[in-house]
Formats: structure tokens, sequence, C-alpha cells
């Protein structure tokens, strides 16, 4: 029994030593942390990840909910808090914050997932300043090769008790002066459900219908948009991204990354269109 307990511990052990390297690592350097500002003050909202692609530009991908102030209306702009780095691999959220715009006038920047069951937005980074702008250009980015398509996602090794890591900007954490300093926070734990097909969750007091993923892990405020990692072979990937909490809830619901691969695609597609018009 000894024995086994701790061959147990070694194998958890072992496995929290991959999630924690490759991209798992590489990943803290492209998490940012959300805020949005009320009255004469900032309130963190959650987390995002930025990517890039050769066709959109570079852009933040978070969950909807986190851009919204009350009664379902879009804050005009953001925060992002960047990061800072302290030593290898370790990284800090910085008290420096970039303008990002969400509207113009008329104009709204951000692009909705299609599907109002999917809380999910894609936000280009349209700084509000010139100096803001040289260091938009200068964050770090995930490509958008990283994300998998649904036929891919399936096809896959993820099922129940897969292994995941999720990193995201907890508000809860009063172990450190929040104001100077804010970590992004590793949790580990596994897929607790996953059929494949859709069933209804409450998300932000609404009840949307998806294909989500149900996480034995409890998610926090301000971990909604965080990425969600997972072995699958001998690499460490990108697999989804966290949706929801709530005091009542003893598990953490979240969306397969494919839902970020089918919004990329429509945004690319429509941005193909647009040029192909304007050569006619």
């Amino acid at each position: 029994m000894v024995r086994e307990l701790a061959l147990c511990l070694v194998y958890a052990l072992i496995s929290s030593y991959c999630l924690a390297g490759g991209l798992s690592a590489e990943l803290k350097s492209f998490i940012y942390e959300v805020e949005i500002p009320v009255s004469a003050r900032t309130c963190p909202m959650g987390t995002s990840f930025l990517m890039s692609d050769d066709s959109l530009g570079r852009f933040l991908i978070t969950c909807r909910h986190v851009i919204q102030i009350d009664s379902g209306r879009f804050a005009d702009s953001i925060f992002l808090r960047l990061n800072k780095r302290i030593s290898g691999d370790r990284f800090t959220s910085d008290t420096t914050r970039l303008v990002i715009l969400l509207r113009d006038g008329n104009t709204v920047w951000y692009a909705l997932h299609p599907d109002s069951n999917i809380d999910l937005v894609a936000i280009p980074l349209i700084v509000g300043s010139n100096t803001g702008s040289e260091s938009a250009r200068s964050l770090p980015a995930l490509r958008t090769k990283v994300l998998l398509s649904r036929e891919e996602f399936e096809s896959s090794d993820i099922t129940e008790g897969t292994e995941i890591e999720l990193i995201g900007f907890a508000i809860s954490s009063t172990l450190f002066d929040r104001s100077q300093y804010h970590y992004p926070f590793s949790r580990f734990g596994r897929i607790g459900l996953y059929p494949g097909l859709p069933f209804p969750v409450r998300i932000d007091q609404n009840i949307r219908i998806a294909n989500f993923i149900l996480l034995d892990m409890v998610l926090r405020p301000g971990d909604s948009g965080a990425p969600i990692l997972a072995m699958l072979g001998s690499s460490t990937r990108l697999i989804g991204f966290a949706a929801a909490t709530s005091n009542s809830m003893e598990y953490g619901v979240a969306y397969p990354i494919y839902y970020v691969y089918d919004l990329i695609e429509s945004l690319k597609a429509s941005a193909a269109n647009v040029s192909q018009h304007g050569r006619e």
C-alpha cells in the first residue's frame, strides 16, 4: 500500500512537471489580466491570452462577460495589465497598463462568437496612444496555428481523466499586495466530463448550451478566459479556456479550444471576402 501511494505521488509530480514545462511556461508570457475602468479606479475582470495571425494581426481571446460592465453593456475600453519577467519562466502582472479600445463611436472593434451560447470574444489590439501602440507590437503572442479544430480535438486523446493545467489571474488572492504584484496562478486537475455533445450550464446568470468541458477543480473569479493546457502525446497543447465559476459549483466549466478556432476561421473568411470585393 505504501509503495502504491509512493508511486502515485511520483506520477503526480512527473505529470505536473511535464505540464509546467514547454508551452505551459511559455504561455505565461502570452496571458494578460483584463481590467475595466470603473469611476476613478480599475476593476480586475478576468484573464486573456494574446494571439497572432498573418491575416488578422494581433488580438486578445477572452470570455465575452469579461468586457461587460452591467446588464450586458460592453465597456468602451479595457486595461491590459502587462507582464514582467522576474527570472527564467517566472512572471508577475505588472502595474503598467495598456488602454485597449473596444469601440470608436458607433464602430465596434471586437468580434463576438456568432453563437450566443459561446461566451467568447476576440479583441484586436487597438491601443489608445502612440506610445502604447509601440508597446503592443512588442508583446509576445501565440500563433493561431496552435489552435485545434474540432476534428483534431475529437481525434486526440482528450477525454475524462485527462490531466490539465489552468493558468489565470484569480482575483481572490490576499497573499501579497495585489496593487503591485499579481502572479499568474497555475492550477492542476483533470477533465471530469466531456461528452462531446451540447448540454446546458448556467454562466453569468444565463443558461447556455454548448459542448462544455467540466473540470474537477473550482475556478475563481478572475479565471474567466484563462487558457487550459493538456499533455497530448509528447507535447503540451492548448485545449480550452475557462468559462464560469460559482460559489455553489464544486467543478469548473470550460469551452473546448475549437470554438476559438471556429471564430478565427470565420473572421479570416470575412477578411478575405472584404479583400476580394476591394479588388473587384
